[in-house]
C-alpha cells in the first residue's frame, strides 16, 4: 500500500513542479539529490518520513537560474540565496520558497520564510584523485569560513 502524501509533501511537490517547468522552459539541467533521489528510486516518491526536497544544478545552469530569477516572484514562489538582499540568509546555496506558507527554521537565527526546497550548485570534482582532494580542501575551507 502506498503512503499518502502529507500536506507538507504536497506543497513541496508544487514548488518542484514550478521549478521543473521553469528549468524545461529555459533549457536548464537539474538533478534530484540525497533523500529526494533515494525516495524517487526506492519509494517512487518520498521516503515516507521525509520532509524536504533537495535538487542540484551544474554550476553554469545554477548561475543562469539565479540570474533569471533574481528579485522576481513567480506566483507563490520566490528564489533566495546569497544574491538576494535579505541579511538573515546565510546559506551557501539557494532556496525556493512558497510565500503562501510560513515556516520558521530553527537554526542559529530564527529564519521566518515559507516551505522551501533546497537548491545546490554542483561543481566539478577534478579529473584525478589529487585534483579532487585539492578541490575538496578549497571548498571545505570556504565552508568553514562561511560558518564562522
Amino acid at each position: 500500500m502506498k503512503n499518502e502524501l502529507t500536506e507538507l509533501q504536497k506543497r513541496l511537490l508544487l514548488i518542484l513542479e514550478w521549478y521543473h517547468n521553469f528549468c524545461v522552459e529555459n533549457n536548464l539541467r537539474y538533478y534530484l539529490l540525497g533523500g529526494t533521489m533515494l525516495g524517487a528510486a526506492r519509494h517512487q516518491g518520498f521516503i515516507p518520513w521525509d520532509d524536504d526536497i533537495d535538487v542540484g544544478m551544474p554550476r553554469s545552469d545554477y548561475e543562469t537560474f539565479l540570474k533569471l530569477t533574481n528579485g522576481k516572484q513567480y506566483g507563490n514562489f520566490v528564489v533566495e540565496g546569497i544574491h538576494t538582499e535579505n541579511t538573515d540568509f546565510f546559506y551557501g546555496y539557494s532556496k525556493i520558497y512558497d510565500t503562501k506558507s510560513t515556516l520558521i527554521e530553527n537554526t542559529r537565527y530564527k529564519i521566518k520564510r515559507g516551505i522551501f526546497i533546497d537548491l545546490f550548485p554542483l561543481d566539478g570534482a577534478g579529473n584525478s584523485e589529487s585534483e579532487s582532494r585539492s578541490f575538496f580542501r578549497a571548498v571545505l575551507n570556504k565552508y568553514r569560513i562561511l560558518l564562522a
